[in-house]
């Protein structure tokens, strides 16, 4: 081996492993996008099956689906 196929070697290495990781990062994104998904559904039908209006249980759902897709950052503050 030359040490000139070294470094492409490593690259080709590190290369390989960003895609591996990447690809993984996605997968795992787009599971917690379907079970997301999936509980925004059932917040909606569990509200009207408990007789929430329509309108508002929509409403809920969409919180739901928000808080689960830009969670908002947790400030806290103690006491003095």
């Amino acid at each position: 081996m030359n040490s000139m196929s070294e470094p492409d070697d490593f690259d080709e290495l590190v290369a390989g492993l960003e895609e591996e990781l990447n690809a993984r990062v996605v997968e795992k994104r787009g599971a917690r996008a379907v079970a997301a998904t999936r509980v925004t559904g059932l917040v909606y039908q569990v509200a009207v099956t408990a007789g929430v209006p329509h309108d508002l249980a929509l409403v809920m759902a969409e919180d739901y689906w928000a808080s689960e897709m830009r969670p908002s950052e947790v400030v806290m503050v103690e006491d003095e």
